[in-house]
């Protein structure tokens, strides 16, 4: 942490592996470990992708099937998110390039970020979302939809 502040992170590819950095405004600044503390979010980064993948290639295989892509599917999805960010504080690190990381690394749009990390964002509680929901159904306002079957 530097003053106070967590450390901006970013997260660039060379060939396959990732390479954090930061900025070299802070260089000075940083702790003694700061090392370990790079490498230590690369790999929390590389296991958070690696369960995202999984994720993606579940709503691209069902979307394929003609199967309707659950909801709660992509909460999931979006709560990765949320853990990966949570995980990187934890470590004093904040993530400056989430949707640039993201999009290179998962093949998926901004849109779809958006809209999975706006849904995870408004539901805490998975157990919220009825089961038999769809993802096609709430993807464009999760908060309004959700909040017609919650409140009812």
């Amino acid at each position: 942490m530097i003053n106070g502040k967590k450390i901006g992170v970013v997260f660039g590819k060379n060939n396959e592996k990732i390479i954090p950095s930061i900025s070299i405004e802070d260089v000075d600044e940083m702790p003694e470990n700061i090392n370990v503390l790079l490498k230590n979010a690369a790999d929390l980064y590389n296991d958070s992708i690696l369960k995202m993948k999984l994720i993606v290639s579940e709503n691209i295989k069902l979307r394929k099937s003609k199967k309707q892509v659950p909801a709660r599917l992509m909460w999931n999805f979006g709560n990765e998110i949320f853990n990966l960010i949570d995980k990187l504080g934890e470590i004093n690190f904040r993530f400056d390039n989430l949707y640039q990381s993201l999009i290179r690394d998962l093949s998926v749009s901004d849109t779809t970020l958006e809209r999975v990390i706006t849904f995870r964002r408004y539901t805490n509680d998975p157990s919220l979302i009825p089961a038999n929901i769809n993802w096609g159904k709430l993807k464009g306002s999760p908060k309004k939809y959700l909040n017609g079957i919650i409140n009812k």
